[in-house]
């Protein structure tokens, strides 16, 4: 009996003495944490954690707080994860207002707008969760409305210039066109223009031939009716006894003539056959 009031009274020794650490561990935490020293406030709350095996949402709440004061979002998130499981509605919509805003600042706005949302449903007089949620929705919002903008915009820019592309290729082909119209035109107008030349050379060239057999043809009738004249002029001088020597002066006298007066048809002739030139 006596052996059992005594291990009951150490019990109780160790218990209260456990109690009475917890509550200083605690106290100094807190102090801590009062005076920012968020480093020395953590370690407190490690010890009421780990070494006091305390099971209290509300420290591993806090300790979330003194990571993420410390800027160590890797622990804070752990431990506003942990305290975010618990029953108590106050603790955990802080919990997850808190982890919304760490989010936030992972640019991870859908996640950080949906833990906003999940605060306010569990504790919807937590104000700061709804300021956070209201924020968080309206730069959301901006941002898809500048996306679907920029969609737009981009589509609009990429119609307009597929628009200009095809303009450009439609006058390109209307210039192309055009410049092989007029180089045919003028192909043709060339092809033509040598046609007319030849042909006017050929008929030039014809016309001189047939004046040519004209004068060659009236040379010939001119001879042989001289050759006749005289012919006829010699039977003549012979009717009349003249001596040789006077007969073949006459017939002499009579060629000169004819000579001269041959040479000057052949003038007139190519006279005539000269192209006509301006009158000054």
């Amino acid at each position: 009996m006596k052996s059992f009031l005594y291990l009951s009274f150490i019990f109780l020794f160790f218990h209260l003495g456990k109690i009475h650490l917890t509550n200083q561990t605690k106290q100094e935490a807190q102090k801590s944490y009062n005076a920012k020293n968020y480093k020395n406030a953590s370690n407190y709350i490690h010890i009421l954690l780990d070494s006091l095996k305390l099971k209290n949402n509300q420290a591993e709440l806090n300790l979330g707080h003194c990571y993420y004061l410390l800027k160590d979002t890797t622990q804070s998130k752990k431990y506003y994860t942990n305290s975010s499981t618990t029953t108590d509605p106050l603790l955990k919509s802080i919990a997850q207002q808190q982890l919304g805003i760490l989010s936030y600042q992972a640019k991870d706005l859908e996640k950080a707008l949906a833990y906003s949302k999940e605060s306010l449903k569990i504790n919807p007089a937590n104000e700061q969760a709804r300021y956070n949620y209201e924020v968080i929705k309206k730069i959301l919002e901006k941002k898809q409305n500048d996306q679907q903008k920029n969609k737009d915009n981009n589509q609009s820019d990429k119609k307009n210039k597929n628009e200009e592309d095809k303009n450009q290729d439609s006058s390109s082909s209307k210039k192309d066109k055009k410049e092989s119209d007029n180089s045919e035109k003028q192909k043709k107008e060339g092809e033509k223009k040598q046609d007319s030349s030849k042909d006017k050379n050929q008929n030039q060239t014809e016309e001189e031939k047939k004046d040519k057999q004209k004068e060659e043809k009236n040379t010939e009738a001119e001879k042989e009716a001289s050759n006749q004249k005289k012919e006829k002029l010699r039977q003549e001088l012979k009717k009349l006894q003249l001596s040789e020597e006077k007969a073949n002066a006459v017939l002499e006298a009579m060629k000169n003539n004819e000579v001269q007066y041959l040479q000057q048809q052949q003038r007139k002739t190519k006279k005539n056959n000269r192209p006509n030139q301006s009158n000054w």
